[in-house]
């Protein structure tokens, strides 16, 4: 049913007239947002690269100063374990919530919410330090790669 109203709307004036208008105010208005939406992007281009050129500069100086000490290359390596540690806890705490999630399942639905609000804090919680500790750890097996 609806492909034929579609079809006979085509052959339809009012349908083309208000294709044109539409296409004339598209038209328009991309005119004028054209010269504000290059500038934005173009500026979030160059916050992006100078922020990576930032990042890949600190890095190096960081790896730098592992190689220069073992006490630091200890550190870092302590840091790893500590983040690691975290990423447990904060899975056994999500695993923990997950459980009073499947046995509460009859409470009210703000328990629920709350509930799925700590088991998202949880994950994210989780992935951060495992980022972390993924960090610290790929920086020091740089620095003892580039050392010998």
């Amino acid at each position: 049913m609806e492909d034929s109203s579609f079809f006979s709307n085509l052959g339809s004036l009012d349908w083309w007239i208000g294709v044109v208008v539409v296409g004339l105010i598209i038209n328009v208005f991309s005119a004028y947002l054209k010269p504000a939406l290059d500038s934005f992007l173009s500026k979030l281009s160059y916050k992006w690269a100078s922020g990576s050129k930032r990042n890949a500069d600190e890095r190096k100086k960081w790896i730098k100063e592992l190689q220069e000490s073992e006490h630091e290359q200890v550190l870092c390596y302590l840091e790893f374990l500590n983040q690691k540690i975290w990423f447990i806890i904060y899975l056994v705490m999500t695993l923990v919530f997950f459980w009073m999630l499947n046995e509460f399942e009859a409470t009210s639905k703000i328990e629920l919410t709350i509930i799925y609000v700590i088991i998202g804090f949880g994950l994210l919680s989780a992935l951060h330090s495992l980022y972390s500790g993924l960090t610290h750890y790929l920086v020091l097996q740089e620095a003892r790669r580039t050392k010998i």
